[in-house]
């Protein structure tokens, strides 16, 4: 009887279990995709605020990700603002000392992009960030990547814990300051190796140890083939910034030798302006895509509603129209793009002994200068403010009723990035050899509308630029610095169809920076006299393979 009531028992507990409704949750469906899908649980369905509470308790990244897709999407709209999405740097998951160094600079607000962002650079994974220039991503990396360095309690004998890559001197020295101010009470330590730099010396500093390491692509290279005291073996991140111009032709190949050359177990972290195939050809693992959506820099550009234009202008008459058309717009606030530091140094202390007062940001100056003429240009009315190129892509989009592009940019996408979200007028100066770049701007949907001047409306000033610079020393080596690198942009453009070094007359190129004469300039550097202080720091290495064997990199 005892063995029939309890079997009688198990079936009747069995069939009521069997009439209760089985329980369901949503399926993620793969980023991109709105098809959710139903599946099956045997425990029952969770409520919303338990869920929510355990994202509490567990403090969930407030990135999700989805771990079957090749590339992870995460999207922040600019105009939506939840109330799990951090708006002060505090809400973040970041070290004590990096919080109090941000307080210190007196950074308090989020952008929009950093708040997604850095939670997504903290997971440790490869990430992609795309925004436009400004908006706030370099800084997001920066503190980023302090914050790493500080929680694995990095000190100089630790070596390199982070590498951030550059593709220009002015960008690594912008780094460089801001590195340095964050990292002013800290122990860990940040340093730079840039193009045309003491090489011994910064092996040396290499030697006793930089935890954030800034450098442009050329002179990492170097260092890691011939300064064998170099360590990279703790190296936990590295950050391509303005990757677009990383991987272009001139340093695509530096590049990828220098991911080869670093352990294989890394992050990598993309930082890019636009929508583009940059991480092709890159050795990411799933990345993490964190972007802002919203009104691009491209789709600004190409508003056919937008004034934008571009002026031939003879050689030897650019600085006498820059010079007109600044002093014509002094009532209006105007931003003047160069290609070069030498150039916007020279221009701006040209203009201003001129008695054309014009603010400087360039990486001639330190960032303390830099963010105090930064300030005052901003909260002024009216006013120019002369700046390279790598400088103004660090400027959120500036309130400004002007932006002369006086150097051309590269290629389209770069003319797009310069322009940005911001709403000024702009225009282009542009010799007649040049204008085929014209049509690669229509081919990107962009169509500037020509600009015409009279030689009525250009300033007499030809005579004062060529007796300033032959007079003021101090001024005479700016313009041959700046000529110089004139010409070397030339050598190297990555359109030598449009911008060539030949199609140049040097006579008329050496007036419009106050020469009668071109001034004799070494425009290459000399390969035999650098490999001759260059190699005392290592043997000769059978290519990667050998260096990658001499620093115990495997695969």
């Amino acid at each position: 009887m005892d063995n029939q009531e309890r079997s009688t028992k198990k079936r009747k507990v069995a069939e009521r279990d069997s009439k209760k409704p089985e329980a369901t949750t949503i399926a993620k469906s793969p980023v991109g995709k709105k098809k959710n899908t139903l599946k099956k649980t045997a425990n029952g369905p969770k409520s919303p605020k338990a869920k929510s509470e355990k994202s509490e308790r567990t403090d969930k990244p407030l990135v999700e990700t989805e771990k079957q897709d090749d590339v992870q999407e995460v999207a922040i709209a600019v105009s939506d603002v939840t109330l799990s999405t951090p708006k002060v740097f505090s809400d973040l998951n970041l070290t004590p000392e990096i919080q109090k160094s941000i307080s210190a600079i007196g950074y308090a607000e989020l952008k929009g992009i950093q708040s997604s962002a850095i939670p997504a650079l903290l997971t440790g994974k490869d990430v992609v960030v795309t925004s436009d220039a400004g908006s706030g991503k370099s800084t997001a990396a920066l503190i980023s990547s302090i914050s790493l360095l500080q929680s694995k309690r990095f000190r100089p004998r630790s070596g390199t814990g982070v590498i951030i890559l550059t593709p220009t001197r002015e960008v690594a020295h912008q780094f460089l300051g801001v590195a340095t101010e964050l990292l002013e009470d800290a122990p860990q330590s940040a340093g730079i190796v840039t193009d045309q730099a003491n090489f011994r010396a910064e092996a040396e500093k290499l030697t006793r140890g930089i935890n954030l390491l800034i450098a442009t692509p050329s002179q990492l290279l170097e260092h890691l083939k011939k300064t064998l005291a170099f360590s990279v073996k703790g190296l936990h991140t590295i950050i391509l910034d303005d990757c677009e111009r990383l991987m272009d032709t001139k340093t695509q190949e530096s590049v990828k030798q220098i991911l080869e050359l670093l352990p294989k177990k890394k992050q990598i972290v993309l930082l890019t302006s636009t929508e583009s195939s940059v991480a092709e050809g890159l050795p990411l693992k799933k990345p993490v895509t964190v972007r802002v959506e919203g009104t691009t820099s491209s789709e600004v550009v190409t508003d056919a509603s937008r004034v934008q234009g571009y002026v031939m202008v003879p050689t030897d008459k650019r600085f006498i129209l820059l010079f007109s058309f600044v002093k014509k717009f002094q009532k209006k606030k105007v931003i003047v793009v160069t290609s070069s530091t030498a150039a916007a140094k020279a221009y701006g202390d040209i203009l201003n002994a001129m008695d054309l007062p014009v603010s400087q940001m360039h990486g001639k100056q330190n960032s303390k200068i830099n963010a105090s003429n930064l300030v005052e240009f901003n909260e002024a009315e009216q006013g120019t403010l002369i700046c390279t190129d790598a400088v103004y892509q660090t400027l959120e989009a500036p309130k400004v009723d002007w932006i002369v592009q006086y150097d051309p940019p590269e290629n389209p996408t770069r003319y797009i990035s310069r322009i940005g979200t911001s709403t000024a007028k702009s225009v282009i100066f542009l010799q007649p050899t040049e204008a085929g770049f014209i049509d690669y701007l229509k081919e990107a949907g962009v169509t500037p509308e020509e600009f015409d001047f009279s030689n009525r409306q250009l300033a007499a000033v030809q005579l004062n630029l060529r007796k300033l610079v032959a007079k003021n020393y101090a001024i005479h080596c700016e313009a041959k610095d700046a000529f110089r690198s004139h010409l070397k942009n030339y050598t190297s453009h990555i359109l030598p169809s449009v911008f060539s070094v030949k199609a140049l007359d040097l006579v008329q190129v050496s007036k419009s920076f106050g020469f009668d004469v071109p001034p004799r300039v070494e425009v290459g550097e000399p390969e035999a006299k650098e490999e001759k202080w260059k190699m005392t720091y290592g043997p000769a290495t059978s290519g990667l393979q050998g260096v990658k064997r001499r620093r115990g990199i495997t695969g």
